[in-house]
């Protein structure tokens, strides 16, 4: 279960990380 939690967070940290990205491209 702990490396669920792991893996979504660093989907999530990805996820925002791409969106920010996207809007300084």
């Amino acid at each position: 279960m702990e490396d669920f939690i792991k893996l979504a967070s660093t989907q999530g940290i990805w996820s925002a990380l791409s969106i920010v990205l996207i809007f300084y491209i």
